[in-house]
């Protein structure tokens, strides 16, 4: 929460002779991109790691995303659908705030650039 004074009452010059404090919460999107398939999830006051990861998991889980999702914690983990060197997917992630003036962001999400690990087989 921010602390965003607001002027009451003021000339037409732009001076402002009595000040209100008013409390607003941050509230935003964060955002996941895997090899072009994106989801989106809002954020509010109440929301925390563990609700986001959860968020983030259930948006990902449906039968065109090219993962399966999971969480623990505040922590989001992906496994390919497909198999072979052609899974090692490019991540993108993306989280802003509804009012960059009084928040800088209520949350981060960060990973690699890439899944790793795909292999092709090996006769």
């Amino acid at each position: 929460m921010a602390d965003v004074q607001t002027c009451d009452f003021g000339d037409d010059e732009g001076d402002c002779f009595h000040w209100s404090d008013n409390w607003e919460s941050d509230y935003g999107q964060m955002a996941l991109t895997v090899n072009g398939f994106s989801v989106t999830v809002n954020y509010n006051s109440s929301s925390d790691p563990t609700s986001l990861a959860s968020a983030i998991v259930a948006a990902l889980n449906v039968s065109s995303s090219p993962v399966t999702p999971t969480s623990s914690g505040g922590n989001i983990y992906l496994t390919s659908k497909a198999t072979g060197s052609s899974v090692n997917y490019s991540l993108s992630y993306s989280c802003y705030t509804s009012d960059p003036k009084d928040f800088v962001t209520g949350f981060s999400i960060s990973g690699p650039a890439s899944m790793s690990g795909g292999q092709d087989a090996s006769w």
